[in-house]
């Protein structure tokens, strides 16, 4: 219960905190907290190599439709969006930071609601290290079968890592990580 009120309550200060202030484009991260941001991109990295290992083996992805890759799940969340900063990478064009799958959020899609990157036969063509938080530990219902419960709680343990790793961005944000463009 604790853990799902955590995730909650994380997720509730990128919505209405520091999304909005990335949004509208009079915040940035400062120069400053950069150190601090990127001495967490490692842990996040170390998790999403840890779960690469589990999908990998799986193997499903490659041989699935893309069904999770539909809907208003498959965008990046303002913690991807802080990763990326950090890592120096691009943010990925015609593909919007959301957080929440609020029905006004899927108005900008590029097709008919499918991640750009899924393609059929093959699963997903972003860089791993690019991707979403949520499709480093989403499990679907298949996977649930595929998976042992060993791996489903080493998923389990990844999705903390990440979460503590998205805590300490937004404990170095609100504590004077921003700078307000004058």
């Amino acid at each position: 219960m604790i853990e799902k009120f955590s995730h909650l309550l994380l997720r509730s200060i990128a919505y209405f905190i520091l999304e909005p202030r990335f949004k509208n484009g009079k915040w940035l991260i400062s120069k400053d907290s950069l150190q601090c941001l990127s001495l967490n991109l490692d842990s996040l990295l170390v998790a999403y190599n840890e779960a690469l290992k589990i999908f990998h083996q799986l193997n499903l992805c490659s041989t699935c439709s893309g069904y999770c890759c539909y809907g208003a799940y498959n965008r990046l969340s303002v913690y991807d969006h802080i990763a990326h900063k950090v890592a120096g990478l691009k943010d990925s064009p015609a593909w919007g930071y959301r957080l929440h799958p609020i029905r006004a959020n899927t108005l900008n899609r590029i097709d008919e609601g499918k991640c750009p990157f899924f393609i059929a036969g093959k699963g997903c063509a972003l860089e791993y290290r690019k991707r979403p938080a949520l499709c480093i530990w989403w499990i679907c219902n298949k996977m649930k079968i595929s998976l042992n419960d060993n791996e489903k709680y080493l998923l389990k343990k990844i999705r903390r890592k990440i979460d503590k790793v998205h805590w300490a961005f937004a404990r170095c944000l609100l504590l004077g990580g921003m700078s307000r463009l004058k």
